[in-house]
C-alpha cells in the first residue's frame, strides 16, 4: 500500500493493554502510535506473523504506520514510539529498521 511507512520494530504491550486487547493477540490489530512529547498520533497496524503477542513480552515483528510528511525525520533507527488509545501509552516500539519510507 502506498502511504504507508513500514518498520521492524521491538514491541512490548504494557500490563495496561489487556484494557483494550484480549491477549493472547493472534490478528493484526490497529493502534495509535506517537513519538514522546508529539502529536498528532498516527493510524497504524501491528502485524502478529508467527506467534501471539504477549502482555509484558518483547516481540520482533513488522509495524506500518500511515505516512505524515511532517513525522517523516523522526522514523529513524532506534526512535520510540508509544501505541495506544488517546495517548495513553499501552505499549512500547523501537524502531529496528525501516523497510519501507
Amino acid at each position: 500500500m502506498d502511504g504507508l511507512v513500514e518498520l521492524r520494530v521491538k514491541l512490548i504491550f504494557f500490563e495496561q493493554a489487556q484494557q483494550c486487547f484480549r491477549f493472547p493477540v493472534q490478528n493484526t490489530i490497529r493502534v495509535s502510535v506517537w513519538f514522546k512529547d508529539q502529536r498528532p498520533s498516527l493510524p497504524a497496524e501491528v502485524v502478529v506473523e508467527h506467534e501471539p503477542l504477549q502482555l509484558n513480552t518483547e516481540r520482533f515483528l513488522k509495524l506500518r504506520v500511515v505516512r505524515n510528511e511532517l513525522l517523516m525525520k523522526n522514523f529513524l533507527v532506534d526512535n520510540k514510539l508509544f501505541l495506544g488509545p488517546h495517548y495513553e501509552a499501552i505499549g512500547e516500539a523501537t524502531i529496528l529498521q525501516i523497510i519501507k519510507q
